[in-house]
């Protein structure tokens, strides 16, 4: 995997949705390492045709997985 910060998101709101904690602090740590400034911003231009309830999912697995998000 390439060690971008999209990658990190990625995976990290999927492996929070299954439920799945195994090795996720240090993929914690290299996201937040690699966050942009404005994660709100990032995420409206980088996927700006993404339904709202989607965007609440990615979120929502985020935040289970252990990365701290602002809305």
């Amino acid at each position: 995997m390439r060690r971008t910060y999209f990658n990190f998101v990625v995976v990290l709101a999927s492996l929070g949705q299954l439920g799945r904690d195994d090795g996720l602090r240090q993929l914690v740590r290299e996201a937040e390492d690699a966050a942009p400034n404005d994660f709100p911003g990032y995420w409206r231009i980088f996927a700006a045709y993404s339904h709202k309830d989607h965007h609440a999912h990615f979120i929502d697995g985020l935040r289970r997985s252990g990365l701290s998000v602002a809305r």
